[in-house]
């Protein structure tokens, strides 16, 4: 059960967060906060209000990859306690 569940989540951070280059030779990370789940759309819908830019202006790749892992790491641990939250105490905004 473990593993399935750690494997949907990766999967879906995967699908909603991204790192993208912009004109000035620079580096973002962008979140999808819609229902689709597709970041790679990004470009295609620059002004829709779904994307969220994490971070901008990151000028090596390999900061803004690090920067990119990070923020999945934290999408995954928020998916946990949601789950653990609906399981332990029977709905998802209840905390304790």
């Amino acid at each position: 059960m473990k593993t399935k569940l750690l494997k949907k989540w990766r999967n879906e951070a995967v699908n909603r967060i991204g790192v993208f280059a912009a004109d000035d030779k620079t580096y973002k990370v962008v979140f999808d906060k819609s229902i689709f789940c597709d970041v790679s759309d990004y470009y295609k819908n620059v002004g829709f209000s779904g994307f969220q830019v994490v971070c901008e202006g990151i000028e090596d790749i390999h900061e803004a990859v690090k920067r990119c892992d990070e923020v999945r790491r934290q999408f995954i641990l928020r998916e946990a306690r949601r789950e653990w939250n609906e399981k332990m105490y029977g709905a998802k905004e209840r905390v304790y």
